[in-house]
């Protein structure tokens, strides 16, 4: 299919090939005539370039006609049926006039490449040569299907290392395909496919193909976030398809559609009012359009020469049932090679012509011609138009957002804090540990079970250790595995030791048949030891069934945009265990019991006088401390999932808070009364 700017010089081609045929022809009285019949498309929907075709036809016809020297003695004649730009009407028409009118000795046209195959694939058995001033389906390049069919368009596969080396120039290693369901632009871009896998690292990440309405491909496209399009369509598709794109969003100074270069100057702007688009938003969307194809106006100053030679018979001899003329056409159009003004022209390789390709890009609202491509030289190049690619904001569009990951971290400042901190409370630790066991012996200290007291602290160790232990940016599984261990089973055995120590208490005031009985250390150990067991089975199930593993994890809720069309995409290394959910549920309810039941006894032991036996104050407020702190700890970890540092910074602030709360509330008394002065002033309040 040819531009319409073009017309004159195709048409002048195409008469020009007829004229080197008549060479020297005696000239006799009266003049014979040479009846063309030609194809253009002056309706449909597809393309309506035949209205743009007819008057430089015309003029050409003329122009011939009234040089001497060129068809002495024969009068050049054409007639024309409207192709519409569909193989049904443009066969029927072609073959009906043929069988109702006098012998023509050639077939001009169509522009069209589905007309053309239509009637190409017919034509040869009237011994008829067919040229095409425009086609440029790959499918007319068959010499068994279409024996005697030429073309001056170079076929639309020649026009693909222009589509790859446009890529490879600008760096678009990610592109889509959208294509009209015919056999021309199937093949087109079949083709144009098997050379980018081929021949290249391209990536195509989408190949959309649609037969009436593009909106839901184009769609599609938008949804893979594709930027560099290779569309192939006729142009009443290709308005459809730019409407569908603004009405999904694709489009703008990121988007390229990479288009055949035959279209129409401006095509977007023709029949507009089928389209539930306005003229604004497809010329909008039109922006930045590549346009490859061949060119019509050579770029490159020559002269050509057309060689003739002799022949026995006249033109006018000609007959569809006699091949000889036929034949003689056919061999002269095949050694043609002359130059013109769309550069020059040979058939010596077939159907098909060696053309430069132009590359066009709309700018502005208009197309302008940014570069030639010259396929014909070895290796091929691009000659660029000083000056007048001009790309907005002078940023090369491209194939896809850069993407570049950043690792987060717990930073330093947080960490040494949070290490600070949890270091102040071992130092507290075992310093309350050096207090048990100095007092050991102190009335007061002794009543309320310093051994069980120093498990406790135990407990209270193993969750500041937890604070030290960071999973976030952990290299191994066993870092994983250390933290939930360290958690669960200091969280355990501090809240055993208050549980069972408690449990006593409640067993000794509220049961009157064991006020003489004493429930030693060894039975609160062993109450501590099944709640430990217990968790430590659930985690050793988990660690054999499900391990801890270290993947990473990108935040995709904090993307950053930088620069132009630049994102920087966070991620952490994390711990992930398949079944973690499952066994930190069991964990939870376990937890959960240990903590309501000993509420509980707290409850039914509130009104014990023994204050240093009796904890149960204390144990409350610990109690209800903890049970707010890990309310909190668990909603946040549930809601802050993709703020990894965040999420540490809160959880190692609650332990720290809720262990150091339970230090104190549990050992700040009996500080007071193993005092000298305080123990001999609450003896003496007794008595």
């Amino acid at each position: 299919m040819a531009h319409k700017g073009s017309i004159v010089g195709q048409f002048r081609f195409a008469l020009l090939f007829v004229l080197i045929l008549t060479e020297s022809v005696t000239s006799i009285s009266g003049l014979r005539e040479l009846r063309l019949l030609g194809q253009l498309p002056m309706t449909g929907t597809a393309w309506t370039g035949g209205m743009a075709c007819l008057p430089p036809l015309k003029m050409a016809i003329e122009d011939v006609n009234a040089r001497p020297g060129i068809l002495d003695g024969y009068k050049l004649t054409y007639e024309y049926i409207d192709s519409m730009c569909s193989k049904g009407p443009a066969s029927y028409r072609t073959f009906r006039t043929i069988h109702e009118k006098p012998p023509y000795v050639m077939l001009l046209g169509d522009a069209c490449s589905t007309s053309s195959e239509s009637t190409a694939e017919v034509s040869h058995f009237y011994n008829l040569t067919q040229l095409s001033y425009g086609s440029t389906s790959p499918v007319l390049s068959d010499r068994e299907r279409f024996p005697k069919f030429f073309r001056l368009s170079p076929p639309d596969t020649t026009i693909n290392p222009t589509r790859i080396d446009l890529m490879r120039t600008f760096n678009w290693n990610k592109i889509a395909t959208i294509h009209e369901a015919l056999e021309f632009f199937s093949v087109s871009m079949d083709t144009f496919i098997r050379d980018v896998k081929n021949l290249t690292e391209i990536e195509i990440i989408s190949q959309e193909v649609f037969v009436h309405d593009p909106y839901n491909r184009v769609k599609n496209m938008k949804d893979r976030d594709v930027r560099i399009i290779v569309a192939l369509m006729y142009e009443d598709k290709a308005r459809k398809m730019l409407c569908a794109a603004y009405k999904v969003g694709l489009y703008g100074a990121k988007i390229v559609w990479i288009m055949p270069g035959w279209f129409t100057n401006e095509f977007w702007k023709d029949d507009i009012g089928s389209l539930s688009c306005t003229l604004e938003q497809i010329t909008e969307v039109v922006e930045g359009a590549i346009f490859a194809g061949p060119i019509w106006d050579n770029p490159i100053e020559e002269r050509g020469i057309a060689n003739m030679t002799r022949h026995n018979k006249t033109l006018d001899e000609f007959t569809y049932e006699d091949a000889d003329i036929g034949e003689e056409i056919f061999k002269c159009l095949s050694r043609v090679t002359l130059v013109g003004v769309s550069s020059r022209i040979s058939f010596g390789n077939g159907a098909d012509s060696n053309k430069i390709i132009k590359v066009q890009r709309v700018q502005g609202g208009k197309r302008k011609l940014i570069a030639y491509y010259h396929q014909d030289k070895s290796p091929s190049y691009f000659e660029w138009v000083q000056g007048a690619l001009v790309w907005k904001d002078n940023k090369i569009p491209r194939d896809s957002t850069y993407i570049s990951v950043e690792e987060v971290t717990v930073p330093l400042t947080l960490y040494t804090s949070m290490c600070v901190l949890a270091g102040t409370g071992l130092c507290a630790t075992v310093s309350l540990f050096a207090f048990n066991i100095v007092y050991r012996t102190n009335r007061f200290v002794k009543l309320s079970s310093p051994n069980i007291n120093n498990v406790l602290l135990l407990g209270c160790f193993l969750c500041y250790a937890t604070v030290f232990i960071r999973t976030t940016g952990a290299d191994s599984r066993f870092v994983c595995e250390a933290r939930s261990w360290c958690f669960c089973l200091g969280f355990t055995i501090t809240f055993g030791s208050l549980f069972s120590k408690t449990w006593r208490v409640y067993r000794i005031f509220t049961n009157k048949k064991l006020l003489r009985r004493t429930i030693k250390d060894y039975q609160l150990l062993a109450i501590n030891g099944i709640l430990v067991a217990s968790v430590m089975v659930v985690l050793g199930t988990s660690a054999l069934i499900s391990p801890s593993q270290v993947v990473t994890k990108y935040l995709t809720k904090e993307v950053n945009l930088i620069g132009y069309d630049e994102e920087v995409h966070p991620y952490v290394r994390v711990c992930y265990s398949k079944y973690a959910s499952y066994f930190n549920w069991v964990i939870y309810i376990l937890e959960g019991a240990l903590l309501s039941f000993g509420a509980f006894l707290a409850w039914e032991t509130r009104r014990v006088k023994i204050e240093a036996l009796n904890d149960s104050h204390q144990i409350g407020f610990c109690l209800y401390n903890v049970v707010v702190l890990s309310a909190v700890g668990l909603l946040l970890s549930l809601v802050l999932g993709d703020h990894e540092v965040l999420l540490y910074g809160i959880t190692s602030a609650c332990l720290i808070i809720g262990t150091f709360a339970t230090q104190m509330v549990v050992f700040i008394p009996k500080n007071d009364v193993a005092s000298p002065c305080r123990g001999e002033a609450l003896q003496a309040s007794k008595e």
